[in-house]
């Protein structure tokens, strides 16, 4: 992990959006819009300026063939929120846009575990929150 990592909640969002403010530990609202849950930053999610890494659970295979727990993930670009205007499943698309991000082939993320998964998508809905709307299925 390269950088320094940002640990104050306020800097994460101003870095990297609203879409991020569960992950980055601000208290959960309820329906009322008061506080339903206090929050706490995702011990499992590292923010830096450039990247976040997730530690995930168990190993995942990399595109260049190299192992890691710590996935990281680049900021999307205009081309990887196009991915998800495909007309497959949300699934695919998450995993088609995971690929993008974290440079990983698809046969290497079909690896990865459901607790991994759902915390990665976590992750992706933080960037997809901030994205302009998309006009696919």
């Amino acid at each position: 992990m390269s950088g320094v990592e940002m640990t104050d909640k306020d800097e994460i969002v101003e870095a990297w959006g609203e879409g991020f403010k569960d992950l980055a530990g601000f208290d959960i609202e309820g329906e009322d819009g008061a506080p339903d849950k206090p929050g706490r930053k995702h011990p499992r999610v590292h923010f830096f300026y450039d990247k976040i890494v997730v530690d995930l659970k168990q190993d995942v295979v990399l595109a260049d063939g190299e192992s890691t727990r710590a996935l990281e993930l680049q900021e999307p670009s205009t081309g990887d929120f196009r991915v998800m205007d495909g007309g497959r499943g949300s699934v695919s698309k998450m995993i088609s846009f995971l690929c993008n991000i974290g440079n990983l082939t698809q046969k290497h993320a079909d690896t990865i575990k459901g607790r991994d998964f759902v915390l990665l998508m976590q992750v992706i809905n933080g960037f997809l929150s901030s994205a302009p709307e998309t006009s696919g299925s």
